[in-house]
């Protein structure tokens, strides 16, 4: 390149960042003028109503509206002369130079130097990218047309603006982009997410509790742990304030008031678990989310009580509440997001709250105090067996004590405290009679041998007693133009294998995503089509493949035992080991969807069924539960990997072994039917399935 050509690049140059300058000086007059046309829009037309937003708008935009009028008054000049087509310089700018041209003699050949040329292509493509970046941002004016506004104004930041309408004219309009009703585990991570995703947003969570209380979910999973470890990064919070847990393990017995502890069959890991997961004060959770929420940027009314919620779709919702018995509030937002648990508020508003009555489960829980440790030198002395066929600690295992319709689980908090719970299918089992709820509970877990051992000398804390019935729910929808529901406002099935946290994380990610794209301008219409019509079919395939008339055959340690690895391999399988590769991708995809997932339901499907038949041929034969002794088994554990296999292989066959005793059953004489357990029916409410 020669002299001539760099002066002349140089003057290219020159002229580009003159046109650049020029696009910024013209974004920030345009802006004023349109400032200008909203106080004049907002003082005329809706005096008094919308006047704070605006001056909140000024604030943002750092203009004096003073100023604006002013310049308005003594004529803008700059405004005219860019409506004009006219470019006069910013002050403080000099004109470029004239370009020099040089004419060419014809007898001489053209050609274009290719690193000249690039270099030009360059600075213009940069000089373009720069000005549209300062003209990115449009907003309507009073009379509906739009008016360009720089984000230099702005301190450059990047605001995702709503198609068709921009981020300033949605302040005007609402309050919040988002109000969130309740301010435990589903919503506070909601919340989180949705500041994470989108910055920009204003939520606002409605928390009814002053302070939040335990609740059953203490157990967390290998997909509830991914979402709190992974996405929401509360590794380190986990570790210190909570206990890691030790795997899954289910207690049989014979029903024999002389059973001793360790004849009682024993089903779990052998070694430590081998990805993280918590036994969870959920009190404490919730506490900690809310805070992280709240320090996020969201604002928080706490205690507060929702009187009303008004739904109209793209024009706005209205939620009213009371923070004070003489102070009330009411809030507009794009969104509202009900995060309120069983209570399930616009679900049952809107009519979509359905009780899942071929599932009619009721729970009875507490916390203890004084349970015995499991792993004690004690228990090491009476039971040495027991102590050394174990490699990890039981303490800090997930414990089920298991029977005929009915389980307890038995789940350590940090502290020393235990809680304890009861959940029965009221066509099987009825809870005896007793003094209080409390001692009803300890009363029904000391009929069984291991509860004998851990409970005898627990007490049950005062005021820490709490029951429902009628436990599973579900929402035919769960979203709509302006709302959703995440996590137990939308649907609970049952506490066993602990899914209550797993249906928080999917809600909960899937609906800030769908929020953070709608408030960034996308069309969320597929988004919200997508949520309503898998959320019931995952519903519904985990409730059928995991959970429908289990209780019948839960209290056989041979078919429970199958159940239990067929089901965990099943979940390692199809959910743990693709979230542990992508995360953030299989959050956003409901369990069982398309045809793959359809699949694996129905043959998860068969072979419950297949169970539940098995569990009503051995009551005929009254041989139910006559192997729950002298055994126990105990696996290597659970990995998200190919070594999965062998436990799905040793299910199956635990299963096909039983299958064959069935057979046996069939063709035998048929024996006299074992007595029934203490509380429940002599005979079977349903209809026998037929081999």
């Amino acid at each position: 390149m020669n002299r001539h050509s760099r002066e002349e690049l140089r003057i290219g140059r020159r002229e580009i960042e003159h046109h650049v300058v020029w696009d910024i000086h013209r974004a920030e007059v345009v802006a004023r003028r349109a400032v200008w046309i909203v106080n004049a829009f907002v003082g005329k037309q809706h005096h008094g109503i919308q006047r704070r937003l605006a001056h909140k708008l000024q604030q943002m935009l750092r203009i004096n509206s003073l100023q604006v009028f002013i310049d308005h008054a003594t004529g803008e000049p700059e405004l005219a002369n860019h409506e004009a087509r006219e470019h006069p310089m910013p002050p403080a700018q000099s004109q470029p130079a004239a370009r020099a041209r040089h004419p060419v003699a014809d007898h001489v050949n053209v050609q274009v130097d290719p690193e000249r040329a690039l270099a030009r292509r360059a600075i213009r493509n940069r000089a373009r990218a720069h000005a549209r970046i300062h003209a990115d941002l449009k907003m309507p004016s009073a009379s509906g047309s739009t008016s360009t506004i720089t984000s230099s104004l702005l301190g450059h930041a990047r605001l995702r603006s709503s198609s068709p309408q921009s981020i300033i004219w949605a302040a005007m309009k609402f309050d919040y982009d988002v109000v969130i009703v309740g301010g435990a585990f589903s919503g506070a991570a909601t919340a989180l997410m949705l500041k994470r995703k989108h910055p920009a947003a204003r939520v606002l969570i409605v928390e009814k509790a002053a302070e939040f209380d335990r609740k059953v979910g203490e157990s967390t999973t290998e997909v509830s742990s991914a979402y709190m470890t992974r996405i929401l990064g509360l590794s380190n919070y986990l570790g210190h304030h909570h206990l890691v847990k030790q795997g899954l393990r289910m207690w049989f017995s014979n029903q024999d008031p002389q059973q001793r502890f360790d004849e009682c069959v024993e089903i779990g890991a052998r070694y430590q678990a081998r990805l993280p997961t918590f036994q969870v004060d959920r009190s404490t959770l919730d506490s900690h989310m809310l805070d992280l929420a709240v320090t996020a940027g969201c604002d928080l009314r706490r205690p507060a009580k929702i009187t009303r919620i008004d739904l109209d779709g793209t024009n706005g919702q209205s939620v009213s509440l009371t923070s004070d018995p003489s102070v009330a509030e009411q809030f507009s937002c794009r969104w509202v997001v009900d995060a309120s648990g069983r209570a399930s508020l616009l679900g049952r508003k809107l009519g979509h709250f359905r009780p899942n009555k071929e599932h009619p489960i009721n729970a009875v829980w507490a916390r203890f105090s004084g349970v015995k440790d499991w792993d004690s030198y004690e228990w090491r002395e009476r039971f040495p067996d027991y102590a050394n066929a174990c490699r990890t600690s039981r303490s800090w295992a997930t414990n089920h004590l298991m029977g005929h319709g009915w389980w307890c689980w038995i789940i350590p908090l940090r502290g020393g405290d235990v809680s304890a719970g009861l959940v029965y299918d009221s066509r099987i089992f009825k809870l005896n009679e007793g003094a209080n709820l409390g001692e009803r509970l300890r009363s029904h877990m000391l009929t069984h041998p291991v509860g004998r051992e851990i409970f005898g000398a627990a007490s049950v804390i005062e005021h820490d007693v709490h029951a429902f019935s009628a436990l599973p729910y579900s929402n035919e929808q769960v979203c709509g133009d302006g709302w959703a529901a995440v996590g137990d406002a939308a649907g609970f099935i049952d506490p066993l294998y602990s899914p209550g946290l797993d249906f928080c994380s999917y809600t909960s990610y899937y609906v800030a995503d769908m929020l953070a794209a709608g408030l960034a301008g996308e069309d969320t219409t597929d988004r919200r089509r997508y949520y309503n019509e898998q959320y019931p079919i995952t519903y519904r395939l985990w409730f059928e493949t995991l959970y429908k008339d289990k209780y019948f055959y839960m209290g056989d340690a041979e078919l429970m035992s199958a159940a239990l690895l067929l089901d965990v391999g099943s979940y390692f399988v199809g959910l743990v080991t693709p979230l542990y590769k992508n995360p953030e991708g299989e959050f956003l995809r409901l369990p069982f969807e398309g045809a793959p997932g359809r699949i694996v339901a129905k043959m998860m499907s068969f072979y419950n069924r297949r169970l539940v038949a098995l569990a009503r041929r051995r009551m005929e034969a009254g041989v139910f539960g006559r192997r729950n002794t002298g055994w126990r088994e105990l696996y290597d554990g659970f990995v998200p990997d190919i070594r999965v296999r062998k436990l799905i292989q040793k299910g199956l066959f635990r299963w096909w072994r039983a299958e064959l005793t069935n057979l046996r059953l069939m063709f035998s004489q048929p024996a006299r039917r074992v007595a029934a357990e203490p509380g429940a029916p002599s005979t079977l409410p349903l209809q026998q399935e037929r081999i």
